[in-house]
C-alpha cells in the first residue's frame, strides 16, 4: 500500500475513535448510558459504628456503597475514554503526517559555508 492510503486509513480510524469516545462520554454524563461497571456493591458501606468508641453514640452510614461505587465507575470510565480519545488523536496525527508532502529546500549546503568552492577560470 502507498503512504497516502495508509495515511487516510489512520486518519479515518483516529477521527472515528475520537467521535466515538466523545459520544460515549456525552451519553454517560447525560444519563442515557451507564458507565462500565467495574466496581460492584460487594463491599459493606462505610458506617460510623466502628468509630463509636471515639465519637460517642452515632448511628447510620457515612457514605453508601452504591455512591462510592458509582463515583469510582464513572471515574474509571472517563479515564478509559480519555485513553481511547488520546490514541485516536495519535493515529489521526500520524495519518496526517503520512499525507503531507515533505519538501526540503536547501539554500546553501552547510559544507559550502565552511569550505567555499574555489573560483573557476573561464
Amino acid at each position: 500500500m502507498s503512504e497516502k492510503v495508509i495515511g487516510y486509513i489512520l486518519l479515518l480510524i483516529g477521527v472515528l475513535s475520537i467521535i466515538f469516545s466523545t459520544y460515549n462520554a456525552f451519553q454517560v454524563f447525560t444519563g442515557k448510558a451507564k458507565p462500565i461497571q467495574y466496581f460492584t456493591e460487594k463491599n459493606s458501606p462505610l458506617d460510623l459504628s466502628s468509630l463509636s468508641g471515639m465519637l460517642g453514640p452515632t448511628s447510620g452510614t457515612l457514605v453508601s456503597a452504591s455512591s462510592v461505587n458509582d463515583g469510582l465507575n464513572l471515574t474509571l470510565h472517563i479515564f478509559l475514554i480519555s485513553i481511547i480519545s488520546g490514541a485516536g488523536y495519535k493515529l489521526a496525527s500520524l495519518g496526517i503526517m503520512l499525507l503531507r508532502a515533505i519538501e526540503v529546500k536547501l539554500i546553501k549546503s552547510p559544507f559550502e559555508t565552511i569550505y567555499p568552492k574555489p573560483a573557476t577560470k573561464p
